[in-house]
């Protein structure tokens, strides 16, 4: 009997434990429910080529990519061209002349073309008399160092060491004298192109004449140009891509892809 007592004398006790864990596991929870939506947004024709003839070159749709997120975001533009068909794809560039004082637009305006994507940079549109020069900032923003963008040697836009091209860019923030000194820029990170009349350019050192800079047309947005298709966007920026189809010696109908990865 007296075990007896001993063993219901104890269950008391091992409930109280138990219920105690329970209690004790955790002391309170909440949920949300989070809507994710793509940080890049395109919008594409999709226009089919009728007809073409081998040997020749294609102009496609155009397609306009945007960076919806608030970080900067690295894009990659490839496509499955088959053998005989060579893709590139170019952006259009506004440049305008400015007031070398107020750094202001001055109205006097063009428009060129530049590859974005290809085996080799090129640049069309050029008004007559003048060359188009790639102008990095080296070391800080205020040292220069020039360099033709139609030669041979260039591989990629921006080159290595331009300020422009890292994370310490700050193009579309930079102030000249309380004036925002691009204003109408969204994208930070890229390449200044400029075009300066034909006699301004230096021979061997790549030297321009700062005497007829008012006479220069700058850039407006920064640019990139890259081989391999590695864009980088920065936040809330947007890129307009024309495919340039050249066709090869063959026959046939083929369907081209353009993937935006």
């Amino acid at each position: 009997m007296m075990n007896k007592k001993y063993l219901m004398l104890g269950l008391p006790i091992l409930a109280i434990g138990l219920v105690m864990a329970g209690v004790m596991a955790y002391y309170g929870m909440f949920s949300q429910e989070i809507t994710i939506a793509s940080a890049i947004e395109t919008d594409c024709e999709t226009t089919d080529i009728d007809s073409t003839f081998s040997g020749e070159t294609v102009i496609g749709d155009t397609c306009t990519i945007t960076n919806k997120a608030n970080t900067k975001r690295i894009i990659n533009i490839t496509n499955d061209a088959p053998e005989g068909i060579e893709v590139s794809y170019r952006g259009n560039l506004f440049m305008t002349q400015k007031d070398l004082v107020s750094w202001t637009a001055t109205g006097l305006n063009t428009t060129i073309t530049y590859t974005v994507v290809g085996d080799t940079f090129k640049v069309s549109g050029v008004p007559s008399g003048y060359t188009a020069v790639y102008y990095p900032n080296k070391n800080t923003y205020s040292h220069y160092d020039g360099v033709i963008v139609l030669a041979d040697e260039v591989i990629i836009l921006p080159v290595s060491g331009d300020l422009n091209g890292g994370i310490e860019s700050n193009y579309c923030t930079l102030m000249i004298e309380d004036i925002k000194a691009n204003p109408e820029a969204t994208q930070c990170v890229g390449a200044k192109l400029w075009l300066v009349p034909n006699n301004t350019v230096g021979v061997g050192d790549n030297i321009i004449d700062w005497s007829v800079a008012s006479k220069f047309y700058f850039e407006t947005e920064l640019i990139q140009y890259n081989a391999d298709g590695l864009i980088t966007l920065s936040n809330g920026s947007s890129l307009t891509i024309t495919p340039v189809y050249e066709i090869g010696m063959i026959n046939g109908t083929y369907t081209i892809n353009t993937t935006i990865a």
